[in-house]
């Protein structure tokens, strides 16, 4: 199951690195590299925000506590 998890998730970043390729460059284009990066930056900033803030994400047990049980798979 986890590696069907990683295949999807490796598929979805390469369909969208084109996408974000093109939009830096064109941005970067039209005002400033300074000024695309910090708006990535920012993006990560609110990004990491997000996480910090969310219930279910700061309730999640360590790594070495999850069992099947938890993620509902049947053994």
């Amino acid at each position: 199951m986890l590696g069907r998890v990683n295949t999807i998730n490796v598929s979805l970043l390469s369909l969208a690195m084109p996408a974000g390729s093109l939009i830096g460059g064109v941005m970067a284009k039209i005002t400033s590299v300074q000024l695309t990066m910090s708006f990535f930056g920012i993006g990560l900033f609110v990004l990491a925000l997000f996480y910090m803030g969310s219930g279910r994400m700061r309730k999640l047990p360590k790594v070495v506590e999850i069992d099947h049980t938890y993620v509902k798979l049947s053994r």
